[in-house]
């Protein structure tokens, strides 16, 4: 799980990123993105799956852990990312058909782009 100091949690926020700020796509995720002045304030995430991908709630929250622990796991092996910036993540319907190494592959690939590639 992502410890809470990452989780990006407020609504007003999270529409704002959506609205504003900048985009990636790749073959499973868009992700919205931002970087932020300050140095103090840490890199935040925040995933929103939509009832049109999962009807179910257990198999939303399966994939949002999924998600939680790739980004989890990109920010340990990317310690050198040191920007202060917000991302919301959302997948695309095409998630539906994949297994965890290849949303672990697009993930991390779209992460990078995201945060050096800007």
């Amino acid at each position: 799980m992502l410890p809470k100091k990452f989780r990006l949690s407020k609504k007003s926020l999270i529409a704002f990123l959506l609205r504003k700020g900048l985009k990636k796509n790749s073959r499973y995720f868009v992700c919205r993105y931002r970087f932020l002045d300050n140095e103090i304030i840490k890199t935040k995430f925040a995933f929103l799956i939509s009832k049109k991908i999962y009807l179910k709630a257990v198999q939303r929250n399966k994939l949002k852990r999924q998600m939680s622990e790739i980004t989890r796991n990109w920010l340990k092996t990317h310690k050198d990312f040191q920007k202060s910036s917000d991302f919301v993540i959302l997948p695309l319907a095409s998630i539906r058909e994949t297994g965890f190494e290849d949303l672990e592959k697009d993930l991390n690939l779209l992460l990078y782009y995201s945060a050096f590639k800007f």
